[in-house]
């Protein structure tokens, strides 16, 4: 599994308005978290107005987490990270299919790659990540489209992969293209159920997630999420009139994207990375390099810590703890002897506390 991990920056509260008045929410640092899901019909655009166009309109929604379907191999996600701004992290793991999920995720988000669920003809892709107080289990997939047998048989293996996945934390998101047909039998709101999930309907539910009409983007998340940190409803994309023959040529699907809150009070995970994911598997399929799998630099966890994180540290009381939270994100490790209270040896003892395991 090949990594990346890069500086964290700053990220500030945005309300955007996207093609012809349609409203979406671009939100970081207020405590929400921002997850799109995009079929983008393979990366990246081969002209450089659609390679513009998709820089420029990705900036706009500005999500924190993007899960793309109809990514190529390796060198396609090494392009995006330098390319798109925001982003610094990827779990991606390249196949001999040509349209391959991956997910890629803004500055201060800490991940462990989890093994891709086997048996879907796209690749699945699973992570656990976390953001402040956000940790959750995330699975992008593209079911089949031609092939409805194959899609019946990936339904039914997604049953048992979010089962697993509820074991690791009660927070689980299936999110990307589940292309459901609508008809009895194959609904989003039917696989949902089989799952155990809910369905996250959408605020604008009269677009289709496609230029055809066709609903097939989703966002399904467990009922524990749903009750504590989702917003409730996602967004699909609009792009303007005279934006529409350009983002045609991008995608023939447009993106869908939700809101999750980051309160610390409903994290689940008490420590990064947790142990139990260090060998995890599906279905017994087990990581060859377990301690490869986590990507996770040590600024990224300085900023990403919550409060009782730098409470446990010696020497750091409640008010330090809380100074150094307010203080986030910093821009580099040395960053934290700014902190009033925090000299060289508070400094280092938070570094070894929080960054070596």
């Amino acid at each position: 599994m090949r990594k990346t991990c890069s500086i964290v920056t700053a990220l500030v509260l945005s309300f955007v308005v996207i093609g012809a008045g349609v409203t979406a929410f671009a939100v970081t640092n207020d405590g929400l978290l921002v997850l799109g899901t995009w079929n983008v019909r393979g990366y990246p655009e081969k002209t450089s107005d659609r390679i513009l166009w998709f820089s420029e309109e990705l900036a706009t929604i500005a999500p924190d987490v993007l899960c793309v379907q109809e990514i190529g191999n390796q060198d396609d996600v090494t392009s995006f990270l330098n390319r798109e701004r925001g982003f610094s992290l990827a779990a991606f793991d390249n196949s001999s299919d040509k349209m391959d999920n991956a997910i890629f995720f803004s500055h201060g988000t800490q991940i462990v790659d989890l093994p891709d669920p086997e048996g879907f003809q796209h690749p699945a892709q699973a992570v656990y990540f976390r953001y402040r107080g956000l940790d959750a289990t995330l699975i992008t997939i593209h079911l089949s489209w031609s092939d409805t047998n194959r899609r019946v048989e990936e339904r039914n293996l997604l049953i048992g992969v979010v089962n697993e996945a509820l074991n690791i934390d009660p927070d689980v998101i299936v999110a990307g293209d589940f292309n459901t047909s609508g008809k009895t039998g194959d609904t989003v709101y039917g696989l949902a159920a089989s799952l155990g999930l809910q369905v996250l309907a959408s605020d604008n539910a009269g677009i289709g997630t496609t230029y055809a009409g066709s609903l097939y983007d989703f966002v399904l998340i467990s009922p524990d999420l749903y009750s504590e940190e989702a917003l409730g409803t996602t967004h699909v994309v609009v792009f303007g009139d005279t934006q529409i023959d350009i983002a045609r040529k991008v995608s023939d699907h447009r993106p869908v994207i939700a809101q999750f809150r980051t309160d610390e009070r409903y994290a689940d995970s008490t420590a990064w990375p947790p142990k139990s994911l260090l060998s995890f598997s599906w279905n017994a399929t087990m990581l060859s390099d377990p301690t490869g799998s986590v990507c996770l630099s040590c600024l990224d966890a300085l900023n990403a810590a919550p409060y009782e994180d730098f409470h446990t540290v010696d020497g750091i009381g409640d008010t330090l703890a809380r100074r150094l939270v307010a203080g986030q994100p910093y821009a580099s490790t040395n960053a934290l002897d700014d902190v009033k209270g925090i000299g060289p040896a508070k400094m280092q003892a938070i570094i070894e506390a929080l960054c070596t395991d």
